[in-house]
């Protein structure tokens, strides 16, 4: 994968065994060897392995069109998953790194926290301007608010934002947070289960960013579906979602029959959420590779419901 060949013997195999005690450290070593350095210095830059591996992975089984008792079996366990999240790591939940965790989080973190919203609510103002839309606002449908980290800012350029969230403990945060902040064009509601999805009002802009990858395929699906049809005309969309994973599978009976992680994350295919856009009556403008999963595969996705 680094050097793009074959080694040259068992013998060098066997060199390079004995310098390096730990897989990292001998991917170290190739990223830094001449070699390494020549092959990227060529016009042709190599593709980044993930890409590489995701264009030429076969296909996998990914289950997501389930019947509604049993989709109503998975939205709970996530509720289960999250209600949990939100009493004891409500902060690492929402961004997972050690220092945001409820035992070692301080002032200095929470703070480090409260200021990473800034640059994920500033992805509206980055894909609007390569775009032709239009600055978007109105009312805003923020799916997964967690604790207000992004809400706060997205307050600043909506008229309205409504602030979805399946964690009660999260929610609660997010409402005493505004509360802080003196912002009040917040309304805050708490999913208990799929059919108050249905209850949400329309609106103007859809935004949601590192949620729908931690419900399983059929209910990102179902999620999708619902909300996506309630974008009123001219209203905009922009969410993350991981669409192509290589190797990722996903079947019902062997969910199930899994006991429930701390916290999932799943993969909804590129070929269902554009299935999906598609039925909802809407326009794609653009589909692009992010970062936001920490591995290949997340989509950054635009788009709107033109008159």
């Amino acid at each position: 994968m680094l050097l793009g060949r074959e080694p040259e013997s068992v013998e060098v195999i066997d060199a390079h065994r004995s310098q390096h005690a730990t897989l990292s450290s001998l991917a170290d070593a190739f990223i830094a060897s001449d070699e390494f350095r020549q092959r990227l210095g060529g016009q042709r830059q190599p593709a980044p392995i993930g890409v590489e591996r995701g264009y030429w992975a076969q296909p996998t089984m990914v289950e997501h069109q389930v019947a509604p008792e049993v989709l109503d079996r998975l939205a709970e366990r996530i509720r289960a998953q999250w209600t949990a999240l939100g009493e004891q790591d409500p902060y690492w939940s929402v961004l997972t790194a050690d220092k945001f965790r409820s035992a070692r989080i301080d002032a200095a973190a929470l703070e480090e926290f409260k200021i990473s919203g800034v640059q994920a609510a500033s992805l509206i103002d980055l894909t609007i301007g390569r775009s032709t839309r239009d600055a978007p606002r109105g009312v805003c449908l923020e799916l997964g608010c967690g604790v207000g980290r992004v809400t706060r800012h997205l307050s600043r350029r909506f008229d309205r934002v409504i602030a979805v969230d399946i964690s009660p403990g999260n929610l609660a945060l997010c409402r005493r947070y505004m509360e802080e902040e003196s912002i009040d064009n917040v309304e805050t509601v708490l999913v208990r289960d799929l059919a108050d999805f249905d209850a949400l009002p329309a609106f103007d802009f859809f935004y949601s960013v590192i949620v729908l990858q931690h419900n399983s395929p059929p209910v990102q699906r179902h999620i999708l579906q619902v909300l996506l049809s309630k974008l009123r005309v001219g209203g905009q969309y922009l969410f993350q979602a991981i669409a192509d994973q290589p190797g990722y599978v996903f079947t019902i009976d062997r969910y199930l029959a899994t006991p429930s992680p701390e916290m999932e994350v799943h993969s909804l295919p590129m070929s269902a959420i554009m299935q999906i856009i598609r039925d909802a009556g809407l326009v794609l403008d653009t589909a692009r590779l992010d970062t936001w999963a920490g591995f290949y595969g997340s989509y950054t996705f635009h788009g709107c419901r033109e008159g």
